[in-house]
């Protein structure tokens, strides 16, 4: 937990790095609460799309830094689109 709060700290800084336990334990966590608040509320609740789409920055901003602790840019994200 402490490292999903660590990533949610850092929500709008993309400089710097991410370790591999900050990233994967925030996905993780960010997953985990998305399947629970998904079973519990349904998919079209409206506590389910705000933790969705307020979790997104900090997504994007953990790739972002663990982009860089491989030695990438973080435009590296958009390769798979």
């Amino acid at each position: 937990m402490r490292w999903y709060l660590r990533a949610l700290e850092k929500y709008f800084v993309i400089e710097g790095r991410a370790h591999r336990t900050e990233f994967w334990m925030f996905w993780l966590v960010y997953i985990s609460v998305s399947f629970l608040l998904g079973f519990l509320l349904g998919e079209d609740s409206p506590i389910t799309w705000t933790y969705y789409l307020a979790m997104q920055i900090p997504y994007i901003t953990v790739s972002v830094r663990r982009m860089h602790d491989t030695d990438h840019r973080g435009w590296f994200i958009l390769v798979p689109f």
